[in-house]
């Protein structure tokens, strides 16, 4: 599966082609919800912030994404392989941290090819490290 990250601005007049899947991650207030296209073959949102680290390197906010929620865009991703969905958009506000992290994760994860953006993406490690995390447990079967 490929994928692409994208912001609010990128993914709102976007269209999708054929066989695309959007996760959409919004602030977990529910503030800055894309208007979404009806088009797409799959969509799932979720909703937390920009992980913060506190002092000790852990997550400092309750909003930040939970192993839960992480566990839940696996076990979705892993439906959409069965589905034979061809690309997975993901976007959040800016489309630098959130949406970067989790294709990162599940790059390294999978091996799926994913074009970063050219001035390098802003990792956010705990969401990174969360869905890691959730992807090595519950390995996709590659073909």
């Amino acid at each position: 599966m490929k994928l692409l990250t994208m912001g609010l601005l990128g993914i709102q007049p976007y269209d999708p082609i054929n066989a695309e899947a959007v996760l959409s991650i919004a602030f977990a207030d529910g503030s800055c919800q894309a208007t979404l296209s009806v088009d797409w073959a799959h969509g799932k949102r979720v909703y937390f912030d920009d992980c913060t680290l506190d002092r000790t390197g852990l997550p400092g906010s309750t909003t930040d994404i939970t192993a839960h929620q992480a566990r839940d865009i696996v076990r979705w991703v892993h439906d959409l392989t069965a589905a034979d969905v061809q690309r997975l958009v993901i976007h959040c506000f800016a489309g630098v941290s959130r949406s970067t992290s989790i294709a990162c994760a599940l790059r390294d994860a999978y091996g799926w090819p994913y074009a970063q953006n050219p001035d390098g993406p802003a990792i956010n490690q705990p969401v990174y490290l969360a869905v890691l995390a959730a992807a090595t447990a519950a390995p996709i079967p590659l073909e």
